[in-house]
């Protein structure tokens, strides 16, 4: 028996399977890395998963976004950095 999670996204509850979910995870996670943002892409509490779309001007910034999210018992899934140029 699969596990299931609610996913909210664009204000639109999703019941769907975990491997599912952690797939929609990845791959917000795997466009923020690859536009090199500072980007909240979700945040997780009791149970459900609502996909986010909050881009920050620099890490500071989103480090303040993400203790607001954490102060109110929030898991938050975010990218706060990308790999470094090499040879630069």
């Amino acid at each position: 028996m699969l596990l299931t999670k609610k996913l909210i996204v664009n204000g639109n509850v999703y019941e769907i399977a975990e491997p599912l979910t952690v797939a929609c995870l990845e791959t917000a996670r795997d466009k923020y890395k690859e536009e090199k943002q500072y980007a909240i892409y979700a945040v997780e509490k009791d149970g459900i998963i609502e996909m986010k779309r909050e881009i920050s001007d620099s890490n500071e910034v989103l480090r303040a976004a993400v203790v607001k999210y954490q102060n109110r018992g929030f898991k938050v899934y975010y990218i706060n950095k990308w790999p470094k140029r090499r040879g630069v």
